[in-house]
């Protein structure tokens, strides 16, 4: 009662529970050996928290409730949008382009750009307010693009653009491109029943003339 954070005493094996950004966390004392605990495999007390009760936000973050199956739906729910043809980007590099592979690909990304930067098959794509643009070279000139990178669903969650893999195209008219995003561009994902915030891989930010961050990997508690 006297913590802003999710904590619980499961009274009947005394153990501590605790929630950081979807992800529950065990421990036999409060003070540290905290360990991860799927949320399948909770006490069941979890799943009979009442909603209206000071804690029944957590109930998203327990598997088998009506709460974390609405998260889940949620999840995959993307926002969409027109976006006109003639839409142009803007991408600043910190000095000279510079690239890294993409493990599992044969896609690399800019390490020290304004915006997210993939390369494909020797074109230039980049993400800007959650709509592709595509370019010949790697200071444009950027168009809206009415594909995206083929391989970008095989981007694996430890790469700094892995949100990118949900902004998608959905299909285009001579005027406009019908694009959207899911919550994983914005750093929420499904594991397992459940949705979790952040990957929890460390991306190294850019740093050199100017400082480029990464996206988050560790968001906030759940609710």
């Amino acid at each position: 009662m006297n913590t802003d954070n999710d904590i619980f005493l499961d009274t009947l094996e005394r153990k501590y529970y605790l929630l950081l950004s979807g992800r529950w966390f065990r421990s036999d004392r409060l003070d540290g050996n905290w360990g991860f605990v799927a949320s399948d495999s909770l006490p069941e007390g979890f799943a009979e928290i009442q909603e209206g009760s000071p804690k029944d936000r957590v109930l998203a973050c327990v598997a088998g409730t009506e709460a974390a199956g609405d998260a889940v739906l949620d999840a995959g729910i993307p926002q969409t949008a027109r976006v006109s043809r003639a839409a142009k980007a803007d991408v600043s590099y910190d000095g000279v382009p510079q690239y890294a592979a993409i493990r599992g690909t044969h896609l690399q990304y800019a390490v020290n750009s304004s915006v997210p930067v993939v390369v494909s098959n020797g074109r230039y794509y980049c993400i800007d307010k959650a709509v592709w643009f595509v370019a010949p070279t790697p200071a444009g000139p950027w168009t809206a693009a009415v594909a995206r990178p083929a391989e970008m669903e095989l981007i694996p969650p430890d790469c700094p653009v892995y949100n990118c893999k949900f902004v998608y195209i959905y299909g285009d008219t001579p005027d406009f491109i019908m694009t959207g995003y899911t919550p994983g561009y914005l750093g929420s994902y499904v594991q397992g029943s459940t949705v979790v915030y952040g990957t929890g891989y460390n991306y190294p930010s850019w740093t050199g003339s100017v400082s480029l961050p990464r996206p988050l990997t560790w968001g906030s508690i759940c609710g």
